[in-house]
C-alpha cells in the first residue's frame, strides 16, 4: 500500500473493511486500482470490485432492515395516493423497497 493507514503493507494483508473502502474510491491510479480490484475478486468472489458482496453480520443486517422499513413507512405515508401523493412515486418507492430488502436478505 503506497499511502494511508496501512502504508508499506501488501494488499493481501489489509483488513476487509479497508479493502472495501479502497474499492469504492474512484480516483485510484493504475496499477493500484487494478491490484485492488483483483484482490477484491480474490477475497470476496465478486464480479464488480466497487460493490463487494461481503456477508453481513446478523446484527448489522437487522439494523439495516430496520432502517429500510422505517424509511419506507415514512415515505409511504407521505407519497401514498390515499394521502394525496402521486401513484407513480408510490410505485417507484415499492420497487426500491423490494430491491433493498432483497439485497439485504441475499447478504445473509
Amino acid at each position: 500500500m503506497p499511502f494511508g493507514r496501512y502504508a508499506g503493507r501488501p494488499l493481501d494483508a489489509l483488513p476487509d473493511d479497508y479493502l472495501e473502502w479502497l474499492a469504492t474510491l474512484g480516483n485510484l491510479r493504475e496499477p493500484l486500482r487494478t491490484r485492488v480490484e483483483r484482490e477484491c475478486r480474490r477475497r470476496f468472489g465478486c464480479a464488480d470490485a466497487a460493490t463487494p458482496s461481503l456477508p453481513l453480520a446478523p446484527e448489522i443486517r437487522l439494523a439495516a432492515e430496520c432502517i429500510v422499513s422505517r424509511g419506507y413507512r415514512a415515505l409511504a405515508t407521505e407519497h401514498h395516493p390515499d394521502a394525496g401523493g402521486d401513484h407513480e412515486r408510490m410505485v417507484a418507492l415499492n420497487v426500491a423497497h423490494e430491491a433493498l430488502v432483497g439485497l439485504l436478505r441475499g447478504a445473509a
